[in-house]
């Protein structure tokens, strides 16, 4: 049987990851709600 630490190896994002959300939050049809 596996457990999620055997599926996911981690529980955070990376500074790029974040970056890119926060540029995809900002682009869209609510930006100023979004971001």
């Amino acid at each position: 049987m596996t457990n999620n630490a055997d599926i996911k190896k981690r529980n955070f994002l990376t500074q790029n990851e974040i970056e890119s959300l926060l540029k995809a939050a900002d682009t869209g049809l609510y930006a100023a709600r979004n971001y």
